[in-house]
């Protein structure tokens, strides 16, 4: 009877478009894909707050909006697996979501390192980073640059897995990807670091906070116009991590 597409691209509204529904729901819908829907919800009036236009876009639909939490469920297995984990390192640690698809969200290898070590040494924590496959020798070699009690899971866990072993870490650190996302959804305290891309500045809880230096150029999205040089990226300085970390703990 309805389909919806909470995306607005071309490759998700061709979905909608061939599951044959009479009411095809898009929001912001564009790259052609408005012409496939029978409905399109404007995406002004979404705020900064995380999941705004997911509210617009249920409001549109006359759906209850009141109460929006988000939620992850964890296997068992999953559970189990990240507990085993954090029995085998044996301490406290914090999670690092470092990578994902596109060069221009990403922060600076030297950064991670500094970053990491430093808060190591303050909180008395491991680290441990987190990734897929093909991000597997980046990792390693990023921990192998933080030195003892860092770990790579990078390539070694199914998403449950990695969700899992980030609902029991003590902290998240990572960029525009869906890890981090999970972190805040988790209600663990996280820093994200956004800079062509802005999907949230209010997490809309106390337990994230988002880091993000807007330029004349911001966000650029896939059109960066920096030659490669992501300033965006580069205005997050290694002692606006840490002390964000520190401070985001405290509340903890």
């Amino acid at each position: 009877d309805l389909a919806v597409d909470a995306q607005g691209l071309l490759k998700s509204g061709i979905w909608v478009w061939l599951s044959g529904a009479p009411q095809r729901v898009g929001i912001g819908s564009r790259e052609g894909s408005r012409f496939l829907m029978t409905r399109v919800v404007s995406r002004e009036g979404a705020s900064d707050g995380l999941s705004s236009q997911y509210l617009l876009l249920a409001g549109a639909l006359g759906l209850e909006t009141e109460s929006f939490p988000m939620e992850v469920s964890l296997s068992e297995e999953a559970v189990r697996y990240a507990q085993r984990f954090r029995d085998d390192i044996g301490t406290s640690f914090i999670a690092l979501s470092p990578f994902t698809t596109r060069p221009q969200k990403h922060w600076f290898e030297d950064r991670w390192v500094g970053t990491t070590t430093e808060l190591m040494r303050e909180t008395g924590m491991a680290a441990v980073i987190l990734g897929g496959p093909e991000d597997a020798a980046d990792a390693q070699r990023l921990a192998e640059s933080v030195g003892e009690q860092a770990f790579s899971l990078a390539g070694k866990t199914s998403i449950q897995e990695a969700a899992a072993v980030i609902a029991s870490s003590s902290l998240l650190m990572g960029v525009d990807t869906g890890l981090t996302h999970m972190g805040i959804a988790l209600n663990v305290p996280t820093v994200a670091l956004f800079g062509a891309t802005r999907p949230y500045l209010d997490t809309t809880g106390s337990s994230g906070n988002v880091l993000y230096h807007k330029l004349e150029c911001s966000p650029c999205r896939r059109n960066p116009t920096c030659d490669d040089d992501f300033t965006c990226m580069k205005e997050i300085t290694s002692r606006e991590v840490v002390d964000t970390a520190l401070s985001l703990l405290e509340k903890r």
